[in-house]
């Protein structure tokens, strides 16, 4: 018998039985236990919090939960042998409030409200302009919260193509634990050894948050 019907037969001045008494102890018992667990869950405004109980676990398999898209429509000039940050000049996607990029500085993607433990993947394509000498190449560098280099990732180097324009995919992986400073800041660094200036016609970069947990 359905907890209501319980109440409904009180409600007529009907007897319980036994077994319904006890039906009904359990049922008030479950109501009660559930009104608990989703309290616990509950921020101050009200809300689902992503970091309390359970959700701590599902967290680490939903994502991603903050994406950005950034990417460069004009020419670059790269000097040969000097290695620089691609100045983005437009956001083409963003999902989630971390991640954010600001047309006043155009190299960098920031990261904000860091997890205790994270996972990052950065993907994208630089496209240099038509010259068959030499290589090309892609660095991902990171800084942590007090903006010093954490560290410098080479994603992909390749020779130049001949006759066509020389296009380089990039992807890498980054991950976090608690106890490490937070990388707050993206900046994609490419560079060219053709013997001059050579232009970077095109390219797009994409940083994701596809994992976190929120340790407490």
């Amino acid at each position: 018998m359905q907890l209501g019907d319980l109440f409904a037969k009180l409600g007529q001045g009907q007897t319980l039985t036994p077994g319904e008494i006890e039906a009904l102890r359990l049922e008030g018992n479950n109501v009660q236990i559930t009104s608990s667990l989703v309290k616990s869950w509950s921020d101050n405004a009200g809300g689902i919090s992503a970091g309390a109980g359970h959700f701590r676990t599902l967290s680490c398999d939903i994502g991603p939960h903050d994406i950005i898209g950034v990417r460069l429509q004009g020419d670059q000039t790269l000097t040969t042998g000097v290695e620089a940050n691609v100045a983005f000049d437009a956001m083409g996607a963003r999902g989630g409030y971390r991640l954010n990029w600001s047309a006043d500085s155009p190299s960098q993607i920031s990261l904000r409200d860091v997890p205790a433990k994270w996972c990052i993947r950065v993907s994208g394509s630089a496209v240099f302009a038509t010259n068959s000498t030499g290589y090309r190449y892609v660095v991902l560098a990171t800084y942590n919260a007090l903006g010093a280099l954490e560290r410098g990732t080479t994603m992909a180097t390749i020779p130049a193509a001949s006759g066509v324009q020389t296009t380089v995919p990039f992807a890498t992986g980054l991950a976090g634990s608690p106890g490490d400073l937070p990388i707050t800041t993206f900046k994609l660094r490419v560079g060219q050894n053709s013997g001059g200036d050579l232009v970077l016609e095109a390219c797009q970069l994409y940083v994701e948050l596809i994992g976190s947990e929120y340790l407490g």
